[in-house]
């Protein structure tokens, strides 16, 4: 009788453990990819029980049996990590922990524009260039076609005749860096820009121009064909941000920050201030994991939303840029520092 139960526990608890992971062995290859991904590379995985972690992971999947079931688990994962900017794709669907970060409030017009659809603009007030830069989603084989459109649209209004500049980020939730911070690279100027501040004790990483080619990670990025006559550098420019400015409109918002002769104006920012590294994990399923902080051009690390130098609540018009309160003020106060050059 001792033997037939000793033999049922062996029984049971070899079926547990088999339970306990996806029922296909591609299944069991993801979730074994993406654990090794997050404990290598997560923000937070120094503050994680791994050995739990597992467990949870591989209870929670155990006898899935199809690449979408398996996919909608990682919401909870994220929340695991504590990563409300980590996310996975399904064939380009986003899938994350979107209740981690809830965004701040956004006014009607903000709100209004996003829902649309936020487009790349791109005027000129007098001798002030303006640019409302959107959020860009590119992937890596499109960051030179994006940058060249960007280019593009900023010589229709003459960019080296520019003499101050309107950045427009209130509507950027983030999207690919490189074409947008390419675009203007000489306006930002030569130097660092920015980077990535690590928590434990690998190098932090730093983004920086050079002659008008940003450098990052050891490759650059440039305009492929300039069809104008680039901004000068070193002009006065006033930042725009809004609690919608999220991600690598964030990261823009710091590749000004600390620059001389600029502010910035306008509502804090959504505070996804994290730099998210990604994987590709199956042909159809991509894994982006929250990494590191971003950093300032000073060095300094966020991680929470960027406090503008002036706020200035509400009072937003992208339709009718003439009525809108911060442009009407970013329109003031460079007109007072060209004053003063002259």
């Amino acid at each position: 009788m001792r033997f037939h139960y000793i033999i049922c526990i062996l029984f049971l608890s070899f079926s547990a453990g088999a339970a306990a992971q996806p029922a296909s062995d591609s299944l069991r290859k993801i979730v074994d990819q993406s654990l090794q991904l997050m404990e290598e590379n997560s923000l937070h995985r120094s503050e994680i029980n791994w050995k739990d972690f597992r467990k949870k992971v591989y209870k929670q999947t155990a006898g899935i049996n199809n690449l979408d079931s398996l996919i909608n688990q990682y919401p909870l994962f994220f929340k695991w990590l504590n990563d409300f900017h980590g996310a996975v794709t399904l064939d380009g669907r986003w899938i994350k922990w979107r209740e981690g970060k809830p965004l701040r409030p956004l006014n009607a017009m903000i709100d209004s524009v996003l829902t649309k659809g936020p487009r790349l603009k791109v005027a000129r007030f007098g001798d002030i260039g303006y640019y409302r830069v959107p959020s860009p989603t590119v992937l890596a084989n499109e960051i030179p076609k994006a940058t060249q459109r960007y280019a593009d649209s900023l010589c229709t209004i003459d960019p080296a005749t520019v003499k101050a500049w309107i950045i427009d980020l209130r509507t950027n939730t983030g999207g690919n860096f490189w074409p947008m911070v390419t675009s203007i690279a000489t306006v930002l100027g030569d130097g660092v820009i920015g980077g990535i501040k690590y928590i434990d004790n690998r190098k932090t990483s730093d983004n920086y121009i050079e002659q008008g080619k940003v450098y990052a990670n050891n490759q650059f990025y440039t305009i492929p064909d300039n069809k104008c006559a680039v901004s000068p550098s070193g002009l006065p420019v006033v930042v725009l941000v809004s609690g919608a400015t999220g991600s690598s409109g964030e990261s823009m918002a710091l590749a000004f920050k600390g620059r001389p002769n600029t502010i910035m104006v306008g509502e804090t920012t959504s505070g996804y201030v994290t730099s998210n590294n990604n994987w590709a994990l199956h042909p159809r399923v991509n894994l982006f994991l929250a990494t590191g902080f971003m950093k300032d051009r000073k060095g300094q690390h966020y991680t929470d939303g960027i406090i503008p130098d002036v706020e200035i609540r509400d009072g937003d018009d992208l339709y009718d840029m003439k009525n809108d309160r911060k442009i009407r003020y970013a329109i003031e106060w460079l007109n007072k520092k060209l004053d003063k050059s002259k």
